[in-house]
């Protein structure tokens, strides 16, 4: 599997990293009373590898977004010298929408964005309320999908083979750029937040746009959690996990797909140890 899946030692060492991340944010948020799922490939990881996705090379957590604001902030003020924190609330130079917590001793070089020069790391994102109606849910994302765009867009230096549209995309740079990244990446989150979670009957991890409506559940599926192995510690998914995954991936979720489907991130950036 590991020739055919492009899994080699560079993300053995990242998943390793990302493990030791993982382990800090569920021990902080255990201590703190702070709700968090094992989220996207994560959480589909756990389910079924126990453990990461063989040739994932990242880590996703997602929290209803009052316990994502107050982790953010607490976070910050206490966690281990090998990491670090960043988040539109705690950071004036941010220009991503959602938190993210990086191990201080690795560095990732970006190749198509100019992006914070953080290492290795683990993306938590907000769950928000959705508002009521198809129509109205529809808008919602499609906006939230716009925004990112012009997000990256604002920061873009180059494009990968999977980029569609360049011609157009170089033409909202253009404009992204007199607004500046942490424009949009602020507009997503006051857009994303003005339905509160506890409060609506469908939520969404919205802030991973490429899921899009993909992402709509009922809140009830996202209320608790059941404990799941990953690796050698349990962590948190939902208790709606199956509807959850099946939104995401498809009824057939459980399955391995071909090579040609497995996507890490190896093509857009590089990866530094200072260990090394």
């Amino acid at each position: 599997m590991d020739e055919q899946y492009k899994i080699n030692e560079t993300i053995i060492k990242m998943q390793d990293v990302v493990y030791e991340i993982l382990c800090e944010i569920d021990d902080f948020c255990r201590k703190n009373s702070i709700r968090y799922f094992l989220s996207g490939g994560t959480c589909l990881g756990a389910v079924r590898h126990n453990g990461f996705i063989p040739w994932d090379d990242d880590g996703d957590i997602m929290m209803p977004r009052d316990d994502f604001e107050r982790f953010v902030k607490a976070f910050k003020k206490n966690h281990s010298d090998s990491v670090d924190i960043g988040a539109l609330s705690i950071d004036d130079k941010w220009n991503i929408p959602y938190a993210r917590i990086w191990n201080k001793r690795t560095h990732i070089v970006h190749k198509t964005v100019y992006d914070p020069g953080i290492g290795v790391s683990v993306d938590v994102f907000p769950i928000d309320g959705l508002p009521k109606g198809k129509h109205r849910k529809k808008v919602f994302f499609a906006y939230l999908k716009y925004l990112d765009i012009m997000c990256s867009e604002a920061k873009r230096k180059g494009f990968s083979s999977r980029h569609k549209f360049k011609v157009l995309r170089k033409g909202m740079g253009a404009v992204a750029r007199i607004f500046g990244s942490r424009y949009f990446a602020q507009r997503m989150n006051i857009v994303a937040s003005k339905q509160r979670f506890d409060e609506s009957e469908y939520v969404a991890c919205s802030m991973p746009v490429h899921y899009g409506e993909r992402e709509v559940i009922k809140r009830e599926l996202m209320l608790e959690s059941v404990d799941r192995k990953f690796r050698d510690k349990i962590f948190w998914i939902p208790k709606g996990y199956d509807t959850y995954l099946r939104n995401l991936y498809g009824d057939n979720y459980m399955e391995i797909p071909t090579p040609l489907d497995a996507i890490n991130h190896q093509e857009s950036w590089e990866v530094k140890f200072d260990w090394e």
